[in-house]
């Protein structure tokens, strides 16, 4: 079984080029910043004070500030927590669902019923394939029943990073430079779906197979061999184009022109000041 994560060449070029230039106007905007305040300065140790002043709170304070911030408005559980609640709800039951015992025995009764038989030894198939396959697909439905309030956490706190750009020229660098290089949020969920969607179509296989291909009914003891797997495709993973990674980052892309726009309408003004200097 391989897998391929793979990134078209032009993709791959036209992201590079994008990361090239969002890099050059944020250089550009730190530059006339850093140009205006040696220009008003009085001194070249006010204009070195302020500028590693702004710096400072610009690159590290504010961003982790900010950070703070969202990860206090919307908290996330642990690891442990998110476990604990899948787990307890897959055994307990969500929703008003019953118990994994209730369930289970709803399950059987159905199988009975559709075979129109009385027992487990009747069935013509492997029940324990079958009921495998039903709680995992119980699981997988606790998993986004729960998932789900974490994914909106996080989208919540990545809204306050994206906003936050507006008054911070580094951190709509700092979410550029993640999607054209494909380690953002949005990336790293993007390969999460289609992971996790390879491996529940994975499982499922197997334990139909074991279900309707296992008619010696051995159970638990029941494997596959070099055959089934070579009907497996392999998981293939192609990264999201430019204009995907564009359309997530938006804000920040607008965040970025509007600071280009604005150091530029600077220029007038600080002009005028060294002229009166």
């Amino acid at each position: 079984m391989l897998l391929a994560v793979g990134i078209k060449e032009p993709s791959l070029l036209a992201r590079t080029a994008a990361f090239s230039v969002c890099y050059l106007l944020y250089f550009l905007i730190l530059t006339s910043i850093f140009v205006y305040v040696s220009a008003l300065s009085k001194s070249s140790k006010n204009s070195l004070l302020t500028s590693l002043g702004c710096w400072v709170f610009f690159c590290i304070m504010l961003p982790k500030m900010l950070t703070g911030l969202a990860n206090y408005w919307y908290s996330l559980p642990s690891r442990g927590e998110f476990n604990k609640a899948i787990e307890t709800g897959t055994k307990n039951g969500i929703n008003g669902d019953k118990d994994r015992m209730g369930r289970y025995k709803d399950y059987l009764n159905q199988t009975l019923a559709k075979y129109k038989v009385d027992s487990l030894t009747q069935l013509p198939i492997n029940f324990d394939g079958l009921s495998m396959q039903n709680g995992e697909d119980y699981l997988t439905k606790v998993y986004f029943n729960y998932a789900k309030d974490v994914e909106s956490k996080i989208n919540q706190q990545q809204h306050v990073q994206q906003f936050a750009a507006f008054i911070d020229p580094f951190l709509s660098m700092q979410q550029l430079s993640m999607a054209y290089a494909g380690t953002d949020y949005d990336h790293h969920i993007d390969f999460h779906k289609h992971a996790q969607h390879y491996r529940d179509e994975f499982i499922r296989k197997l334990n139909l197979e074991m279900a309707f291909g296992d008619k010696l009914q051995l159970k638990y003891d029941f494997k596959v061999g070099p055959d089934f797997f070579k009907t497996m495709q392999d998981f293939e993973y192609q990264q999201p184009q430019l204009g995907w990674a564009i359309q997530k980052q938006q804000y920040a892309l607008y965040a970025l022109l509007l600071w280009l726009v604005f150091v530029l309408a600077l220029v007038p003004f600080v002009s005028k000041k060294i002229a009166i200097n």
